[in-house]
């Protein structure tokens, strides 16, 4: 990972600047390009995320291993893998969950699962907070989620004044203590 927020159990990824654009690999059944992860990775780019794509990254002639595994998942700073009732069986998404799951736990990557369908989600992603979209035509507050979480930011409204009553507790105990 190129750089981190600093916040303990979390995935630094490098802020998005107009030097570097967080790179996503895209995880998916190829029965979903059609129907959802060729918009959905536009939308990320559109969104200043650079979404990888195997039809958009590899080429004739080019080693889909090679270009999977050390150029996609090896240099994302996350992976987000479309969990639909199509990938759910496929060998090839599960090999590259695997490996995710694998650059997780040692830190590299930030996983997101993004859910489609009715399905059920894979163990290895069951205890990660995933993104369900209930209509792949209309999921704006999903893809805003989706680009808060690569970017490390929370929305939660800031913290108020506490009542009066908590700090006279608090005098009140110091007092008993022998710190006032």
């Amino acid at each position: 990972m190129r750089a981190g927020n600093g916040t303990e159990g979390s995935v630094g990824i490098a802020p998005a600047s107009s030097w570097y654009a967080i790179r996503v690999f895209v995880s998916h059944a190829s029965e979903d390009k059609d129907r959802f992860v060729r918009m959905f990775a536009t939308k990320l780019r559109e969104r200043g995320i650079d979404a990888w794509v195997d039809e958009w990254e590899i080429g004739p002639g080019d080693s889909i291993v090679d270009k999977t595994f050390e150029q996609g998942i090896g240099q994302a700073d996350a992976v987000i893998v479309v969990v639909s009732s199509y990938s759910v069986d496929k060998r090839w998404v599960r090999v590259e969950l695997n490996t995710s799951v694998i650059k997780r736990i040692e830190g590299k990557v930030k996983l997101i699962p993004v859910v489609i369908d009715d399905c059920s989600i894979p163990d290895a992603l069951k205890d990660i907070l995933h993104v369900r979209i209930r209509d792949i035509q209309n999921y704006d507050a999903e893809l805003d989620r989706i680009i808060d979480a690569l970017h490390g930011e929370v929305r939660k409204p800031a913290l108020g004044q506490a009542p009066a009553y908590s700090m006279s507790s608090l005098l009140l105990y110091l007092a008993d203590v022998g710190d006032l």
